[in-house]
């Protein structure tokens, strides 16, 4: 087999990948039906339309060749043989990179000359370490430790020997808690809609440059969502957004419940949350906006 890079997807955007193959091919003509003989008696060759279809729950993709042929046959005895080629997502995502490479319609952005040169609207690789929103994870984090601490504090006030503190105070504390984590709750549901994951993939090859990206759960492989985070892969897609100026940025509130809130509402929310991480607890450098230099991309797929 020739050397190839070969992809192995975590992320893959099935209807787009479909779209652009039959926009690229005319169409789908990918599968080969070969009919053979033993004998040199029979010959048979087949032209004609195709079938595009999906087989199974396993997401093996099937093409059927339909159309005329001739064919030639006498009473000889022989073996005949089928053959069908199938194509599972993994292989069509393979065949696209290759398309698109050798038509050098794909940039990578390996160095800043290759960044300078990323125009909207162009298709895009780059490689990077896939951040989770930062906002939505500090949230997640202090709602957990909200979880661990409420049980203890529960234990202290009903555990005998425990009584130095008094009662109404203990009962207050844990009220507290348990209202704190009504509020993170609330803010964790309505921050993203649960079927999105928002990332910031912090590129290796040019430090300081990030790219934004918007995952849909329906097409990650792990839904549990345990393998992008904080690894490196790469992605492939299109550009909508370039910003090369200090004054702009990408908003990533957009779209989450805190996108309508004033920043005089906003900044005592994560200045509450910085003085969490200087007491200890690891969360990430806050930010609610990427600024330049950075780009983002409606991802077609994640990829190691």
């Amino acid at each position: 087999m020739e050397n190839r890079d070969l992809a192995i997807p975590l992320y893959l955007d099935t209807n787009t990948l479909l779209d652009l193959l039959a926009s690229i091919e005319g169409g789908f003509s990918m599968v080969e039906k070969i009919t053979t003989r033993s004998a040199d008696s029979k010959t048979t060759e087949l032209s004609g339309g195709t079938e595009f279809g999906i087989a199974n729950v396993f997401n093996i993709l099937k093409i059927n060749l339909k159309g005329s042929g001739t064919k030639t046959k006498d009473q000889q005895l022989g073996e005949e043989r089928e053959v069908q080629r199938y194509h599972t997502y993994g292989s069509l995502l393979n065949r696209l990179r290759t398309n698109l490479m050798e038509a050098e319609l794909v940039k990578k952005i390996v160095d800043d000359k290759a960044w300078e040169k990323v125009n909207t609207s162009e298709f895009v690789e780059v490689r990077g370490k896939f951040v989770p929103n930062p906002l939505r994870v500090s949230l997640q984090i202090i709602n957990r430790l909200l979880g661990m601490i409420l049980p203890f504090r529960s234990f202290d006030l009903t555990s005998e020997g425990k009584a130095h503190q008094p009662q109404k105070k203990a009962k207050q504390e844990i009220q507290q808690i348990q209202n704190m984590q009504k509020i993170f709750e609330g803010i964790i549901k309505n921050f993203e809609h649960e079927s999105i994951y928002t990332y910031l993939v912090e590129l290796t090859a040019l430090p300081g440059h990030r790219t934004v990206v918007y995952l849909f759960t329906e097409y990650l492989r792990d839904r549990s969502n345990t393998e992008l985070p904080y690894s490196e892969f790469r992605v492939l897609g299109k550009v909508v957004k370039k910003i090369t100026e200090k004054d702009d940025s990408i908003d990533l509130l957009r779209g989450s419940a805190l996108s309508g809130v004033s920043e005089e509402i906003l900044s005592p929310l994560l200045d509450a949350l910085r003085q969490v991480g200087e007491q200890g607890i690891k969360i990430p450098n806050l930010v609610t906006k990427v600024e330049a230099p950075a780009i983002q991309i409606i991802p077609i797929a994640v990829y190691v």
